[in-house]
């Protein structure tokens, strides 16, 4: 199934027979949940925060386009870029297909964090 992303102007994959995956067979949340460190909060940002990510995986599995829904570039904070710079650490990854062809997915990652006390 292919959707338009307004945001990069392209119609993507977000659904089909084998999405992309990270290449050791963990899935993203393995990941994010094992091997994230979030930076350090400032004295006015809260212990806790939600986003959704958007990445864009081509037909090589490198993430091209990484963006959080709802948000302009001049508003993310250190953790969003904390989250974006993890994500896109995880490149290459497998890449997804669609009837036995390699194609680009669009691909979204809910993050809901709190730090422990």
């Amino acid at each position: 199934m292919m959707e338009y992303d307004s945001v990069i102007k392209k119609r993507l994959y977000v659904w089909s027979d084998k999405m992309p995956s990270p290449r050791d067979g963990k899935s993203v949340g393995e990941h994010f949940q094992y091997d994230f460190r979030p930076p350090r909060q400032a004295a006015n940002e809260s212990a806790q925060f939600s986003l959704h990510l958007v990445y864009v995986v081509d037909t090589k599995g490198e993430i091209k386009e990484t963006y959080v829904l709802g948000k302009n570039v001049s508003e993310y904070s250190t953790k969003d870029k904390a989250v974006l710079a993890f994500i896109r650490s995880l490149s290459p990854m497998k890449p997804g297909y669609c009837n036995g062809k390699k194609v680009p997915f669009r691909m979204v990652f809910s993050v809901h964090w709190r730090e422990s006390e």
